[in-house]
């Protein structure tokens, strides 16, 4: 058979130009062994702008007898894998020969993404500018997908931050901001393609967890692996401690000490539902009785451990009879015997608050506080100037989520204290409901920026009215 070059299937484009055609790869040599496959590279010069190395993926047990180094052929398919060009197996004989490569040296920030496209699949070192350090910067995915995103940050500054961190909403800047991002930062991922993985691995090497964990702002002094694209993230697959390294170089800030005489906190519930999934298509919470008593336990040490006279919650089950806040306020009170914990709306006579399936309260300890009245905000009473403005023709209703008011006396003195909760509409929009000048319009606000505006400017009129 007619051999094919690895460069010749990369091209030097974004896509392999032999897309969906069979080509047999000769002679090239194992650089990384992975869950769903290995990754090949070839001993020839980059100089043509087209990257030596590709993905093979194999869903037999051939990469399962092989090793770092081994020199394989291999016979299959020219994929795209979203955005990811690879090879799909179909068959593979190893070889006599034997090479090791050493790993092309990327510094970030790169001049841009095509330096990254010339080395996919190539084993690569990545390493920070003279002026930067690698610092792991945004691990939202990190707990469910494994994965942690690492940016080469100014030494002087440490940390990056989002765009509207330092900036208000701007389409020029934002566009500006995001191209910087993408040859800035790169993706280390854990090898695997399971959710919400146990043990949670930064890149397949460290386990994570309360003795042994990782914050943003931690700084990255290795990182080596074959270079590969996925959803939309240039990514490093690291498999053991000589392809990974780090510092916690900035810990954790000991508990500020504050004077006063009330202990006041605000804590998402993520959506701390006793209705069950299985038995609700409304429901948001827990799946079956084992999740939610697993979600009870870290929802329970949390307030816990913060052990506050008011808690101010979002995200609690909005149900009638108001199961969840009796639930909650019950398995507090039986986890600290100290506290005497109730909610506004349970003393209020609320049975739910608002029409959505979630709300807002305020949980609070009669032993400390005693409460006065409370209130809450709908499109009722919401001024039609505001309510004009917004593109749905509703801010509280069916948008944001209905804000609570609830005023309390300190139990051993005469001042009143009121607190305000409020849950704004989020910036994400998977039901592409948002229209207008709710739609992302690309500066940094993410979706639905008006209706939070106008939800703030509500709040606002109606606290200076004393509701």
């Amino acid at each position: 058979d007619t051999c094919t070059s690895i460069q010749n299937i990369q091209g030097t484009g974004l896509s392999s130009p032999l897309e969906g055609q069979d080509v047999d790869i000769c002679g090239a040599y194992v650089t990384a062994v992975v869950h769903n496959g290995f990754f090949l590279q070839e001993i020839v010069s980059n100089s043509s702008g087209a990257s030596s190395g590709i993905f093979v993926y194999d869903t037999s047990s051939f990469k399962d007898n092989i090793q770092t180094g081994d020199e394989i052929n291999v016979s299959g398919s020219v994929q795209e894998e979203f955005g990811h060009t690879q090879i799909t197996m179909s068959s593979a004989t190893v070889k006599s020969g034997m090479h090791v490569f050493d790993p092309v040296v990327i510094t970030l920030p790169a001049a841009g993404t095509m330096d990254f496209e010339a080395l996919e699949g190539m084993l690569v070192s990545v390493v920070p500018s003279d002026t930067t350090n690698l610092v792991v910067s945004e691990y939202y995915n990190f707990e469910r997908y494994g994965e942690v995103v690492v940016c080469a940050v100014d030494k002087a500054i440490g940390r990056a931050f989002q765009f509207t961190e330092n900036n208000a909403p701007d389409t020029t800047l934002y566009r500006q901001d995001q191209e910087i991002f993408a040859r800035t930062c790169i993706k280390i991922d854990d090898n695997s393609s399971s959710q919400n993985p146990n043990p949670v691995l930064f890149g397949a090497v460290y386990q994570i967890d309360s003795s042994n964990y990782l914050r943003g702002g931690s700084r990255v002094t290795t990182l080596k692996g074959p270079l590969w694209y996925s959803f939309g993230n240039w990514r490093v697959a690291t498999l053991s401690t000589n392809d990974l390294s780090y510092e916690n170089n900035n810990p954790r800030a000991s508990v500020p000490q504050v004077t006063g005489d009330l202990k006041i906190v605000n804590s998402n519930l993520l959506n701390y539902f006793v209705t069950l999934t299985q038995n609700s298509s409304k429901a948001r919470g827990a799946d079956d009785k084992a999740e939610f008593d697993r979600q009870v336990s870290k929802a329970i040490l949390a307030l816990m451990t913060m052990n506050a006279d008011i808690v101010c919650v979002q995200e609690l089950e909005n149900v009638a009879g108001n199961r969840a806040a009796y639930d909650l306020v019950d398995r507090m009170n039986t986890a600290l015997p100290g506290r005497n914990y109730t909610f506004a709306s349970i003393e209020a006579g609320f049975d739910t608050i608002g029409t959505d399936v979630v709300k807002v309260d305020v949980m609070f300890d009669q032993n400390v506080v005693m409460f006065l009245n409370a209130a809450f905000l709908t499109d009722d009473d919401v001024d039609q100037a505001l309510l004009d403005k917004s593109t749905t023709g509703a801010i509280f209703n069916g948008s944001s989520r209905v804000p609570l008011a609830a005023s309390f006396s300190v139990v051993e003195g005469s001042n009143v204290l009121t607190t305000v909760v409020n849950h704004f509409k989020s910036k994400g929009d998977r039901s592409g409901r948002a229209i207008g000048a709710d739609d992302d319009q690309n500066d940094g606000a993410g979706n639905y920026n008006l209706m939070r505006v106008l939800s703030s400017q509500a709040v606002l009129q109606w606290v200076s009215s004393n509701p």
